[in-house]
């Protein structure tokens, strides 16, 4: 039917009422599903037809966020990804595409944790530490966890702790600044504090004690946002980036609260982040210093 349309000139780019075109919704919400597996897979063939079409992969919605930001964040495999960007007629303009609030493909692909395409992005320049208009950086992006507020994408919505670990250390070795502070006050030992994890391998107290030799202030404080539900588990559903400044203005509108400037500590307690305390006490931070004034 789609085909129908399209080859009696329906408009390919056409948009919903947030500017969402079908190669937005393609790259987000319309996986198909392997029966046999049980697999997510994407629907390549409307893909390209859409492409055959001339549907455009720089065409912003209406916060500037292109079909190619949601690829970066929701691809899994970078054959989907190049797919997109291959259409453009102007592939180094593509690459550089941002929404509205400085946002690029790489903040996208590191909030989405897709490996291949983060390193694919820095290999063809992208900058690691862009900051968007509230101070977020591509390793920030990296350290938080994926949610609900960035795309209604259905699969894999919350990424792993240790493919963030990865990441993390990908952009780490490229040039990322550890000591990158964002507009709320976060750093990236805030930023890891919001993942829940018990494990005993000691990965992540040392990485929290890597951040912290290089520079990371284990007492700087931030405001934390805390579900106003607690269902006796953590679901990291955190605003981030450009999304985070308006839930911390109403934090009722996203169901949770804001609690006082907080140290790294102090999230992780309430996060359940071993991890994370583990490589704090080590390095001395008192617990008291959590609690203090």
């Amino acid at each position: 039917m789609t085909g129908a349309l399209l080859e009696k000139g329906a408009d390919p780019n056409k948009t919903d009422a947030h500017g969402l075109s079908a190669l937005h919704l393609l790259a987000s919400r319309v996986p198909l599903r392997d029966l046999t597996t049980d697999r997510v897979i994407i629907n390549e063939a409307a893909i390209r037809l859409m492409l055959k079409h001339h549907a455009s992969v720089v065409q912003p919605d209406e916060m500037g966020e292109c079909p190619l930001h949601w690829g970066a964040f929701a691809f899994d495999d970078l054959y989907y990804f190049r797919l997109y960007l291959s259409s453009s007629l102007d592939i180094e303009a593509a690459l550089r595409v941002e929404n509205h609030t400085g946002e690029t493909l790489l903040h996208f692909a590191a909030l989405g944790d897709r490996h291949e395409t983060i390193e694919f992005l820095v290999a063809r320049g992208l900058d690691v530490n862009a900051r968007n208009s509230n101070g977020w950086t591509p390793l920030m992006c990296a350290l938080t966890p994926g949610n609900a507020y960035v795309l209604n994408y259905g699969d894999g919505l919350f990424k792993k702790l240790r493919h963030a670990l990865r990441t993390a250390q990908f952009l780490l070795a490229h040039g990322a600044d550890p000591l990158v502070i964002t507009d709320e006050g976060w750093t990236p030992l805030h930023a890891l504090a919001l993942h829940y994890d018990d494990q005993r391998s000691g990965d992540i107290a040392g990485f929290t004690r890597d951040l912290i030799i290089r520079g990371v202030d284990p007492e700087a404080r931030a405001p934390l946002l805390s579900p106003v539900a607690k269902r006796g588990y953590w679901e990291p559903n955190v605003p981030w980036g450009r999304r985070l400044p308006s839930a911390m203005e109403e934090p009722s509108t996203v169901k949770m609260i804001k609690k006082p400037d907080l140290p790294p500590l102090h999230w992780a307690a309430e996060r359940g982040a071993v991890g994370v305390i583990r490589g704090l006490l080590s390095h001395g931070v008192s617990v008291s210093s959590a609690y203090g004034d």
